[in-house]
């Protein structure tokens, strides 16, 4: 709103610079006007002749097209609202402006149409309907989005075929399964399998190894190479858990994770912050990204 005044001084400006203008052409060829020398005296102009009304007209769209705009930025991009649907549309905002602009010179230039008609009926075509209509269909959209694109056990399914997955469970064949991202509005699924164990070193502590693997939905395959082994200790402590990551370990290596624990190592868990979410129920791959997940 600060920039409202500055664009209106602005405009203002435009609009006398390209009066004067007018006004200079206009006289120059008007036979009444009176030469002093280098002076030229043009007899006074009427107000049509200095705004004409296709001028009158650009200064109405200047405003009007700019209110529109200003109205739905502050409706829709207020950063000082709380978070709603409002935000996700915000996006749409430029194309609903251009839209009315492109139909209101439709309807002026092509179907010569009065100010009204334009201006207000390319309003409401093209700004009002949509925004009732995007306001109506966005909760629905984002549950079918949010629904589920295929079950946990699909997914498991789909994850034994990767060969990665095959050597993992070869070393771990009771490792747990925890699939996430995997809704409509996901191309890409996430699917965990977890090996857990209990350390004697500390009391409560445990070791988890990790095979994370990206499913793709559409084709309903694993996406090879992205393969992504984590090896960590942890301690849960209510809600929280400190957390200290091992050297990962390769596929052909896995039985190498019963080594024992180095002092440095246990010193270092000793010392952690519980920066993390409780790892009690899901592995830290899962847990750090505050998924939504599903078991099988």
């Amino acid at each position: 709103m600060r920039l409202w005044p500055i664009f209106v001084l602005i405009v203002i400006a435009c609009s006398l610079i390209v009066s004067f203008t007018i006004a200079a052409f206009v006289g120059a060829f008007d036979p009444r006007a009176i030469s002093l020398g280098i002076v030229k005296i043009y007899p006074p102009l009427s107000l049509p002749t200095l705004y004409p009304p296709w001028f009158v007209e650009l200064h109405l769209a200047v405003f009007w097209f700019t209110a529109v705009f200003g109205s739905l930025k502050h409706r829709f991009c207020d950063i000082t609202k709380p978070d709603s649907m409002l935000w996700k549309l915000a996006p749409k905002v430029p194309y609903w402006v251009n839209a009315h602009i492109v139909l209101t010179l439709i309807l002026r230039a092509v179907f010569n149409q009065g100010l009204i008609v334009s201006y207000i009926g390319g309003w409401f075509a093209a700004v009002y309907v949509p925004i009732k209509i995007a306001i109506y269909r966005y909760p629905r959209t984002q549950k079918k989005l949010e629904s589920i694109q295929i079950s946990a056990q699909q997914a498991k399914e789909i994850a034994l075929k990767n060969e990665a997955v095959q050597a993992f469970l070869a070393h771990f064949p009771a490792a747990r399964f925890y699939v996430f991202d995997h809704a409509v509005k996901n191309q890409v699924g996430t699917c965990v399998f977890l090996q857990r164990k209990r350390r004697r070193e500390r009391d409560g502590l445990l070791e988890d190894i990790t095979l994370e693997v990206s499913i793709d939905l559409d084709r309903c395959e694993t996406l090879r190479g992205k393969e992504i082994i984590s090896h960590y200790i942890f301690l849960t402590n209510g809600e929280a858990s400190s957390v200290v990551e091992l050297p990962p370990l390769k596929i052909e290596a896995l039985d190498e994770w019963d080594a024992p624990l180095d002092s440095f190592t246990l010193d270092k868990l000793d010392t952690a912050f519980d920066r993390y979410p409780s790892l009690r129920d899901a592995p830290l791959p899962v847990a750090s990204r505050k998924a939504v997940y599903e078991t099988a």
